[in-house]
């Protein structure tokens, strides 16, 4: 893809698969770097844009993550990719369950056969107990 990219630097092509492939290694910044390029390229490309929300939620960035897959939900309101990983960063890195819950039932609503459906809701559960226990504790006292 280097060589590629040295022939034509505007390979949108070559931009998004040396991404991924950066992506896939873990390199996180890496991989920003050049989806950064592709989305100069392509602004509306929301697969780049959740990859590039993945990768600064890996670099413990959430905060910018959620920036990302917003941004990606404003161009595809049913992104599911983008939906499930709000769930991950708010439920997850956030604690903020009630965004989680939101987000993950939209998902649901759109898509009832996830392929990760089953965990959605195993965790849908969990985060509507926290929310109930959160209640409680601020009625209590």
């Amino acid at each position: 893809y280097r060589s590629l990219l040295a022939e034509d630097p505007h390979n949108l092509a070559a931009l998004i698969a040396l991404g991924n492939a950066l992506y896939d290694a873990g390199q996180w910044k890496g991989a920003i770097q050049y989806y950064e390029r592709a989305l100069q390229i392509d602004p509306q490309g929301t697969d780049v844009l959740t990859d590039m929300g993945t990768c600064y939620r890996n670099l413990a960035l959430p905060d910018k993550a959620i920036e990302i897959y917003e941004r990606v939900l404003s161009l595809e309101p049913a992104h599911q990719n983008a939906l499930f990983n709000l769930g991950i960063v708010y439920g997850e890195d956030k604690k903020d369950y009630q965004s989680a819950v939101a987000y993950w039932e939209h998902l649901l609503h759109i898509a009832p056969k996830h392929s990760r459906a089953g965990m959605i809701k195993t965790s849908l559960q969990e985060y509507k107990q926290a929310l109930r226990k959160q209640a409680r504790r601020k009625q209590a006292p």
